[in-house]
């Protein structure tokens, strides 16, 4: 907990270092108060996933499974920037994209939310045997 602590007051500094040397740069205010409340928002919806699965909780299952979700179309959904050499990097890169990684988070969110493992370990009973 303490490397937590300190990570998160590490960053912090940094960000209000970044933000107060490049103040006259900033135009739009609002914009940047949204920002920093968007990734605010979703630092403290992953802590309350990561909280609500290792206390056993049936709502840190659902949010564990939507944070599955959210990452997978943040992956999937990007637009591929990606240069390749040749048409067999191409082939690769578009079999990875279109068919491993989804099946990758497919498997993923059902071990996570629907797996007998994790239907065992989200009851309330202790025994994980």
């Amino acid at each position: 907990m303490m490397a937590v602590t300190i990570l998160v007051t590490v960053g912090s500094a940094r960000f209000i270092w970044f933000v107060t040397s490049r103040w006259a740069d900033i135009r739009d205010f609002y914009a940047l108060a949204m920002g920093v409340a968007w990734r605010a928002a979703l630092v403290a919806g992953l802590l309350a996933a990561t909280l609500g699965i290792f206390r056993r909780r049936q709502w840190g299952r659902w949010l564990g499974l939507l944070a599955i979700a959210g990452i997978a179309a943040f992956i999937l959904l990007r637009p591929d920037t990606t240069t390749y050499a040749n048409d067999a990097e191409r082939a690769g890169g578009v079999l990875g994209r279109t068919v491993l990684l989804p099946l990758t988070f497919a498997w993923w969110g059902y071990a996570v939310a629907f797996s007998r493992k994790a239907k065992r370990y989200f009851s309330l009973t202790k025994d994980l045997a």
